[in-house]
């Protein structure tokens, strides 16, 4: 509480306990922390005590029925949790990148904002994968330490330090084997789905050979003729929504050069390497060859 009282906290943060800290305050708060107790992840054991639940609008994650809903809340709620904060979800060959951009400050700002940061971050994840879940791969912002290798939890994880921004990495093979549809009764009109929750969800699964309209709407515990009414009423078709996933999904993946067309293809559902080029055609006017030696 001392220390608590010699730094210079907003009255509005003391009036409404309800706010989340926001990073200057969390930084002179973990900074003088750090250095008075000799204890330097401090953000990771506030993360560990304050849950998600606790941040005011963040509790809206627990309303979000799958994995990736709860994300992409995450990331929209965030913005008005934290000051200078900017959170992504973004899929990739194997799976999805939950992430934050780059932290500034010096060193220790850096480290103490980040674990912070990241406890919430696992913390949703786990909410949808169950509490156990550990990421295979994560990646920091912040220089090596020897007590933070614990965070992988596993001697199979890759844990990368001083990396451009914050990376929880979530396999499409933990994704697929975990219960997607959190439990928890809905009638049919409060589970009405949006495009953008369908196209979340399409993303989810674009590498899974499952993918189908009957799929997804098994998914959300509707009918197909019900999920193809909703999205008639929203003006688009599920073939629609899985076009424009997997054009945006080609594009990234063409920037990697190391993938190679036919891969590109494979992993994106088509039966071969020509369909894929006719559709890529279709939505951008060029054929992935072309697309890639521009980029």
């Amino acid at each position: 509480m001392k220390l608590l009282q010699a730094v210079d906290i907003d009255e509005r943060m003391m009036q409404e306990p309800e706010l989340m800290i926001a990073e200057h305050q969390l930084w002179t708060i973990a900074s003088e922390a750090a250095t008075s107790t000799g204890k330097f992840d401090i953000g990771f054991d506030a993360g560990s005590v304050s849950s998600v639940q606790m941040h005011g609008t963040l509790r809206q994650l627990y309303d979000q029925k799958t994995l990736i809903e709860r994300l992409v809340t995450f990331c929209n709620m965030a913005k008005l949790e934290y000051s200078r904060a900017d959170f992504f979800v973004r899929p990739v060959w194997n799976g999805l990148v939950f992430g934050r951009n780059a932290i500034v400050g010096d060193r220790e700002q850096v480290r103490q904002v980040e674990l912070y940061v990241l406890q919430l971050m696992l913390e949703t994840v786990r909410s949808a994968l169950g509490p156990s879940w550990a990421p295979k791969r994560l990646n920091l912002q912040s220089d090596h330490h020897l007590d933070l290798e614990w965070l992988a939890q596993s001697a199979e994880a890759r844990l990368r330090f001083a990396q451009p921004v914050t990376e929880i990495h979530i396999e499409r093979g933990e994704m697929v084997s975990e219960a997607v549809v959190l439990p928890g009764p809905a009638t049919h009109d409060q589970m009405v789905p949006t495009t953008r929750a369908i196209a979340a969800l399409v993303c989810t699964y674009l590498h899974d050979s499952r993918l189908s309209l009957q799929f997804i709407a098994r998914l959300l515990g509707l009918s197909d003729r019900h999920l193809q009414r909703d999205l008639q009423k929203e003006g688009t078709s599920f073939s629609e929504i899985l076009s424009g996933e997997r054009t945006k999904a080609a594009i990234d993946m063409l920037k990697v050069p190391e993938l190679t067309i036919f891969e590109i293809s494979k992993s994106l559902g088509y039966s071969n390497q020509a369909h894929f080029t006719r559709a890529f055609i279709r939505s951008t006017g060029m054929t992935p060859s072309q697309f890639r030696r521009g980029v």
